[in-house]
């Protein structure tokens, strides 16, 4: 496989290594074959000077990941399940009855404005609540930047083992989120946020309040 690079200064090759990870580097690359050594020693640039063309914020968000998550990112991390075959392989179907929940998730995701009522508390799905979301599905505190390193979520159907308009189950090992049929999306969001925020279910590891 070649190794081209599209870096046109060198702080876009600096980047460009980092996001290839931390393995490339040359420190690494002994372990490498021959001919791939050869190759990425003509697109990266050596690691020190490497790091010193990069801020120390640029250097945290490439290595300890980003703390910011839009409405639209975090719908984009999500594996939506949007063919038959899909739909049929993570149970979304006709006969479970949550054939349409996916599609509620969707909307629920990309509404920041709408508020539900938790504890006497009104909650939005702000910047804040979606980390936690994204924290409490995959395990982790912040979004990788770029590479390979990148998560996904994935949906499950748990219409035959959990109630129609339950709370929805994570499973952070491999990043799945088990989602029950809900009878419209104002119920999904009240059921998203009271397991988010109730730490009897999340085992209070995220809660932010």
């Amino acid at each position: 496989e070649d190794w081209p690079t599209t870096a046109a200064t060198p702080r876009e090759a600096a980047m460009q290594a980092l996001r290839d990870g931390f393995n490339l580097l040359p420190g690494c690359w002994p372990l490498l074959a021959e001919e791939q050594t050869v190759k990425l020693s003509k697109r990266h640039p050596p690691l020190l000077n490497t790091l010193q063309l990069l801020t120390p914020s640029e250097l945290g968000r490439m290595v300890g990941g980003d703390a910011t998550l839009s409405p639209q990112r975090l719908v984009d991390i999500v594996r939506w399940p949007t063919d038959l075959k899909a739909k049929v392989d993570a149970g979304f179907t006709t006969d479970s009855g949550a054939a349409c929940v996916p599609d509620m998730l969707r909307r629920v995701l990309l509404d920041d404005q709408t508020p539900v009522l938790v504890d006497g508390r009104e909650e939005r799905l702000d910047a804040t609540h979606r980390l936690q979301l994204f924290s409490w599905v995959t395990g982790r505190r912040a979004v990788p930047v770029g590479g390979s390193a990148e998560v996904v979520i994935r949906l499950e159907c748990a219409a035959a083992t959990l109630p129609i308009d339950s709370h929805p189950k994570a499973h952070s090992c491999f990043s799945q989120l088990d989602l029950p049929a809900y009878s419209s999306p104002g119920v999904l969001r009240q059921r998203l946020f009271e397991a988010l925020l109730n730490d009897t279910i999340t085992g209070g590891r995220y809660d932010v309040r």
